[in-house]
């Protein structure tokens, strides 16, 4: 990995159940477990006072819950939330091309 896909991992953090979780820590992203969309809106809440994490990816199945939320933190500016779905559940992109892509790597690189 280089130095420069490393600085941006440092600024990525995934919430969601365990599987979601443990998924983005094997690719090295730290993350925090949430076991109900209220926890995981909670934990959002944290984030946005933190200063270390820019992007947040969340499980949809949490996000569903809170939409407009979601669209006012990104508008905001400061920090982005990137919902992603859940395994099979968007055909077109898989998950491992979206995390791919927000860590700005091309498909011809892995």
């Amino acid at each position: 990995m280089s130095e420069h896909t490393k600085d941006y991992i440092d600024k990525v953090i995934s919430i969601g159940d365990y599987s979601h979780v443990l998924f983005f820590e094997v690719l090295g992203i730290p993350g925090r477990i949430a076991n109900s969309p209220i926890e995981a809106y909670g934990i959002i809440q944290e984030e946005l006072s933190e200063k270390g994490h820019k992007l947040i990816l969340i499980s949809k199945k949490y996000s569903d819950e809170f939409p407009e939320d979601i669209s006012d933190i990104n508008l905001s500016g400061d920090k982005i939330v990137f919902e992603l779905p859940e395994n099979g559940e968007d055909e077109k992109t898989g998950i491992a091309d979206k995390i791919m892509s927000i860590l700005g790597v091309s498909n011809n690189e892995y």
